[in-house]
């Protein structure tokens, strides 16, 4: 019963356009703008982890020696500054 009541009340709600024009503009403003900085943020992060793990499997071959490979992946994606320390090594 009071599920019933919820479902009418946000459906008489989510018709008003005063609500509808609100939650657009909100969109607009905030939500469309911080998906957009988050995606450039994470394609950027994509962009990198590819390239690195790209490097390391030139480096070490992922079928033949896979702990090497991960402990080098490991150590150049979340590492990145000791990354060129553990290169020169």
């Amino acid at each position: 019963m009071l599920r019933n009541i919820l479902f009418q009340v946000i459906r008489k709600v989510a018709g008003d356009p005063k609500v509808q024009k609100q939650a657009a503009e909100t969109y607009e403003d905030t939500v469309r703008p911080r998906v957009k900085s988050a995606q450039k943020f994470v394609k950027k992060n994509m962009d990198f982890a590819k390239k690195e793990l790209g490097d390391v499997a030139r480096e070490t071959n992922p079928l033949e020696e896979p702990s090497k490979f991960l402990k080098k992946a490991r150590e150049r994606l979340f590492d990145p500054e000791d990354s060129d320390e553990t290169a020169k090594r």
